[in-house]
């Protein structure tokens, strides 16, 4: 979240500067999708600058597009229309937002529950413990699971995170190549009084 900011309120302060927005689109769709590609080489045991960098580069990605997104929406309509647009940007961004939830959980139940039922038949005394894992990942750290079984958990879930990150992945390579049709026009540096008449 702080890569987000950070990046948002930089983006802003060039697009201010500069009075262009494109670049700053392509540059943070490019590096979110590198950070989405990155997601998927953590493995069952990610460093701790992994576990840090990585977040970032992906935050720093979508703080660069994020702005110049609605910046690129609002200039692209008459100035009576801003508004309209403006909501209409933020409403299909947040219904974009909670379906990649919907399809990232069901991309991973589908991932994972062949894999805990193939864990269920090595491990026929711990099946309860196997499935709970669905609803609680914490059960695999109590006292009475073994590490072996432990390990093939969080085995499964990285694998079936890595196809939720490569499934969006996709999404993002698709975002790039969309971006690179989008209109470059001269943002405006008032407001007349037209607009609200």
């Amino acid at each position: 979240m702080l890569a987000i900011s950070v990046a948002s309120v930089v983006s802003g302060l060039l697009i201010t500067k500069t009075g262009i927005y494109l670049p700053f689109i392509w540059s943070g769709v490019a590096i979110n999708v590198t950070g989405m590609g990155l997601f998927a080489l953590i493995g069952t045991d990610p460093s701790n600058g992994m576990l840090i960098g990585i977040p970032i580069v992906f935050g720093v990605g979508i703080g660069l597009a994020m702005q110049p997104m609605l910046s690129c929406a609002q200039n692209a309509v008459d100035q009576k229309d801003i508004a309209t647009a403006t909501t209409l940007f933020i409403t299909i961004r947040m219904l974009g937002s909670a379906i990649g939830l919907a399809v990232a959980q069901s991309v991973l139940q589908n991932e994972i529950s062949p894999l805990l039922d193939a864990l269920a038949i090595k491990y026929p005394n711990d099946v309860t413990t196997v499935y709970s894992v669905i609803n609680n990942q914490s059960v695999i750290w109590g006292p009475t699971v073994s590490p072996n079984l432990r390990a093939d958990v969080i085995e499964a879930y990285v694998k079936s995170l890595h196809v939720v990150y490569l499934v969006f992945l996709a999404f993002g390579g698709c975002t790039f190549i969309t971006s690179l049709f989008a209109r470059n026009v001269a943002l405006r540096k008032n407001i007349g009084a037209a607009a609200f008449e």
